[in-house]
């Protein structure tokens, strides 16, 4: 458990814990509105039904329309709450207040975490336990209870880095559950239900891959939070956002080229693919404002630099905004798709306005008149963007950063003559896009905290190793049988005869058996005495006198057998049967018939050939008798 926090007055309390308390709240409203829609969805499918119950006669046209008009009731609610829950989701942008080396710094896109109910894991993974591995009920209670608690702690994860990693350590937990309890993505009657987060339509599935993306897509969520929650003055808290940022990018990567769930807007391809181009993007930035904090104004160089930043940040908000289409265009903020849009443009005029202004004093008649054509195409680049903050009525503060930069690049463009600017309009028309020089270009997104977690060692390793005791074997029985204990003068009359083993030991020689390989160990060979006891070659071992030996070797085994032996106890075994691993074990050491020798009149005798074998005709190729 995560040790509280003490509780801190509001003059105490730090810049990030404020925005993360605002997150907690945002998350709250939308749990209310995604339950309302669920609700209504509900009324709405009802509804549906009854109008095809009623039949369609004139007795019944007043209950027909009574259904009718409450189902459109229900209809303009949901738009209603989607409208609500578009608003909300809008107000996850975080905006940085702080001016930025001398800028106002724009906000970021933290996206919401998906949300699911509470499943009763128990009961169904107990069931499989007897009905797949013939176990006890509550044989594995301990691992089925802690999945079940690490899932309640994933739903309520705080927007930390601790929780960041309860969701990771679920994470883990499922993919090692899905071999153990899943037969084609599905245990019994198991069902998981999450609400998409931009619609919040709830999307119910048996399948574990609903369970896995949305959980995934619950860290990259979180990161995104994570990134939001940084302080963008310091150059620490830049390259933080960053690399949460490109973890986000990384999870919603992998989710869009692994993943095969569509039930949910947020969760379908497309949507992955546009949401990874946005977390890249303001990876991109956050490198951007990282540039500006540690330029020094006196070089040239720094400027520049700082220009070809920016042109990479327009290339990934460019990419983002080409990539965005339906469903999620509809579902998605609208706040958050001007917010895209204006930054494609507003950091193509940014890059501009750094490179030219160096380039405008150039003592290089044809470099300076480049540079000034550069600055001439910023300020009108950057005038569009203030007409398109006008028009839809974007938030006051990222307002006052496209003014800022449009005051700046004006200021300059008023004191150059209006006839060179004139002169100057073909040659901004001939520019060329400015390409990216950028020094980092988050080309791609991190998932080491992915291979980091689910490399971990396996949760349920007291079921035995994975490649025998998984949900896809046959395991078709498990029995328990005593082999009675045989001294010295019984052993004569039970002598077991071996023929692949070189050596047996005396321990397996009293009771009959011979073991080969481990985890678990095999009976290869056993006795008459055995034999009799219940025991079948070609069967595992899951308990020796009481003790699991699922994961032991048979040199461990051994050991077992002659402590028993030893004591002169009886050997009591639980044999559990694999047909698969049978099958297997068959296949590559087939039964090899015993022959017995020939005598010396049989190798004597002439080979004759059947009689019945000369009547038949083979073809050359020898596949089959005509």
């Amino acid at each position: 458990m995560l040790a509280s926090k003490p509780c801190l007055g509001p003059a105490a309390v730090p810049k990030s814990d404020e925005k993360a308390s605002g997150i907690n709240s945002i998350k709250t409203k939308r749990s209310v509105v995604n339950h309302k829609i669920a609700t209504e969805m509900k009324i709405r499918e009802g509804c549906k039904n009854l109008l095809r119950a009623i039949p369609k006669t004139k007795e019944n046209n007043v209950r027909r329309e009574a259904v009718k008009q409450k189902m459109e009731q229900t209809i303009e609610k949901i738009a209603t709450l989607l409208e609500e829950l578009k608003q909300i989701n809008g107000n996850m942008c975080s905006i940085q207040h702080k001016k930025i080396s001398g800028s106002n710094s724009f906000p970021v896109i933290a996206l919401g975490l998906k949300e699911t109910n509470s499943v009763d894991l128990h009961t169904c993974f107990s069931e499989f336990v007897v009905s797949h591995y013939h176990e006890k009920q509550h044989t594995f209670d301990e691992e089925i209870m802690g999945m079940d608690s690490a899932r309640e702690l994933m739903r309520n994860a705080p927007v930390s880095l601790e929780g960041r990693d309860l969701v990771l350590q679920y994470y883990a937990i499922l993919s090692q559950a899905e071999h153990r309890f899943f037969q084609e993505d599905k245990c019994a009657e198991l069902c998981f239900k999450w609400f998409d987060t931009m619609d919040g339509q709830p999307v119910t599935h048996q399948s574990i891959r609903l369970e896995k993306t949305s959980v995934l897509f619950n860290v990259a969520a979180l990161s995104s939070q994570l990134a939001s929650l940084e302080d963008f003055d310091t150059e620490p808290g830049l390259i933080a956002a960053a690399g949460h940022f490109q973890t986000a990018a990384g999870v919603f990567h992998m989710l869009c080229e692994e993943s095969k769930v569509t039930a949910s807007t947020d969760i379908c391809k497309s949507s992955l693919g546009s949401l990874s181009l946005l977390m890249l993007a303001q990876a991109q930035e956050c490198l951007w404002h990282r540039s500006l904090l540690l330029a020094r104004q006196s070089e040239e160089s720094q400027i520049q630099a700082d220009g070809h930043e920016a042109v990479a940040v327009a290339e990934w908000y460019q990419a983002c905004h080409d990539s965005l289409s339906t469903p999620l265009v509809g579902s998605m903020p609208t706040q958050w798709l001007r917010l895209i849009e204006l930054k494609a443009m507003l950091f193509q005029g940014i890059a501009d306005w750094h490179v030219g202004s160096v380039d405008m004093v150039s003592p290089n008649k044809a470099k300076s008149i480049v540079g000034l054509a550069r600055v001439m195409r910023a300020f009108h680049c950057i005038k569009q963007c203030v007409t398109f903050a006008d028009k839809h009525k974007v938030d006051s503060e990222t307002k006052a950063t496209v003014l800022e930069y449009h005051n700046v690049v004006d200021a300059v463009i008023s004191r150059v003559n209006q006839n060179i600017l004139t002169q100057l309009l073909p040659k901004v028309k001939a520019l060329k896009n400015m390409v990216c020089k950028a020094e980092e270009k988050w080309a791609q997104g991190d998932v080491q905290i992915i291979k980091k977690w689910t490399s971990v060692e396996d949760y349920f390793k007291r079921m035995g190793p994975v490649y025998f005791f998984n949900s896809m074997c046959a395991l078709v029985e498990q029995r328990t049988i005593v082999i009675p204990f045989c001294d010295d003068s019984e052993t004569k009359t039970n002598t077991l005869k071996t023929r692949r083993s070189t050596s047996v030991s005396s321990e397996q020689h009293l009771y009959g058996l011979v073991l080969s390989g481990g985890s678990p160990a095999r009976i290869s060979e056993a006795s008459p005495a055995a034999l009799n006891a219940g025991v079948r070659c070609g069967e595992y071992l899951s308990q020796v006198a009481g003790l699991d030996v699922r994961s032991l070797n048979q040199d461990s085994i051994l050991e077992i057998l002659k402590e028993l032996a030893g004591k002169k106890k009886d050997l009591e075994l639980t044999i559990v049967v694999n047909y698969d691993m049978q099958n297997f074990e068959e296949l590559i050491t087939p039964e090899v018939p015993e022959l017995e020798e020939p005598t010396v009149e049989e190798e004597n005798e002439e080979a004759i050939m059947p009689l019945a074998w000369s009547a038949l005709r083979f073809e050359l190729s020898g596949k089959r008798a005509l």
